[in-house]
């Protein structure tokens, strides 16, 4: 049974979804201070189908929730991932200044 493991790494300015070890799927962001701005979602191509960019997507939001963020999603994946989850609309910022 794989291990995941999901992960804000800060130090390289993306959120990470890893299995055993392996980043299976990662969203590059921007911190602009209020807001992180979601520019960009990978997933490699051994993991795609599974879900994971969903799953990662959704912890980031959170994450950014709890941090009391706003969000700024230039990647148009997390952008509709945030228009078919209702629960995030509140966290949508239209630019990276307040």
């Amino acid at each position: 049974m794989s291990k995941s493991k999901l992960m804000n790494n800060a130090a390289r300015s993306r959120f990470e979804l890893l299995i055993d070890g392996r980043v299976a799927t990662y969203i590059d962001y921007m911190d602009h201070g209020y807001a992180l701005e979601l520019t960009h979602t990978v997933t490699e191509p051994e993991f795609r189908g599974r879900g994971l960019a969903g799953e990662l997507a959704d912890f980031a939001l959170t994450w950014i929730e709890a941090e009391e963020k706003r969000v700024i999603p230039t990647c148009a994946f997390v952008a509709e991932r945030m228009a078919k989850k209702p629960e995030f609309a509140h966290l949508a910022a239209r630019s990276p200044h307040p």
